[in-house]
């Protein structure tokens, strides 16, 4: 099972920033965001996220 761990290390950045990314914070920069976003969409981390 894939873990927010997982992606952050596919994405190359820290375990906060796709936390702070997944939580909608604005300090994210947008390209971050979007290769977190197809990184969960891939392994379907976001559904465990959005119930």
């Amino acid at each position: 099972m894939t873990n927010i761990r997982d992606i952050a290390k596919k994405v190359g950045v820290s375990v906060s920033t796709v936390s702070k990314a997944l939580n909608g914070y604005t300090d994210v920069k947008e390209e971050t965001k979007k290769k977190g976003d197809e990184s969960c969409k891939r392994t379907r981390l976001l559904t465990k996220y959005n119930g």
